[in-house]
């Protein structure tokens, strides 16, 4: 086993390997600063740890193959630092200002607010559905500080999904059983709209 003379220079490593496992070409090593770079397939040596370098400075030769270019890589992190569009940046704007609107209602006045849509105080599911509403909305107000796309993902998903069944189940109870008056297709609409908002952002994001 070599001696430990002291500390090498990071351009010695390839003789030094070179020794131990024999020849190595010196082209797939580059130098930058303190780090050396690997670049194509260099093979795993059974006595790498024998290469005589400073504890702190042994690098693990193994088989490595670099299988995609960088471009390839270098495509990935933008496609994940990109921003979103503007139509999902006002959709979820739009969101926010109604969503509080509705949830604070239902949460805090819900013996004002639920008798205009034919509901009444005395279910306490009431104060539930502007939880739930405050929830949705706080979610979408994150996703306006976020601007990343991967990171509002799952929840324009999300709302995709719960305006279209909310959208469903109030038309439902419009008539099996007759629950609500007529200033509930208001909510109907509401949900339609932040419905194909949500759709159009998603599609757009998607494809871009």
């Amino acid at each position: 086993m070599t001696k430990n003379q002291g500390p090498q220079r990071p351009g010695n490593i390839a003789g030094t390997a070179s020794r131990a496992c024999g020849p190595v070409d010196n082209s797939r090593w580059h130098e930058a600063g303190s780090l050396v770079l690997q670049v194509g397939v260099v093979h795993s040596c059974p006595s790498r740890h024998h290469y005589g370098l400073p504890r702190s400075n042994q690098i693990l030769l193994r088989k490595n193959h670099i299988g995609s270019p960088p471009s390839t890589h270098l495509n990935r992190v933008n496609a994940m630092a990109e921003e979103y569009g503007v139509v999902l940046r006002i959709t979820f704007i739009i969101h926010v200002i109604v969503g509080f609107i509705y949830g604070l209602g239902f949460l805090l006045i819900p013996d004002f607010l639920a008798p205009m849509f034919g509901l009444t105080f005395t279910d306490p599911t009431v104060r539930v559905l502007g939880a739930v509403l405050i929830a949705f909305t706080i979610g979408s107000l994150l996703c306006l500080m976020a601007k990343e796309w991967v990171r509002v993902k799952v929840v324009v998903e999300m709302n995709l999904i719960w305006t279209v069944l909310g959208a469903i189940v109030i038309t439902y109870h419009f008539f099996f059983p007759p629950i609500y008056n007529i200033n509930a297709w208001l909510n109907v609409g509401i949900f339609t709209l932040l419905f194909f908002l949500f759709l159009v952002s998603y599609i757009r994001e998607v494809r871009s």
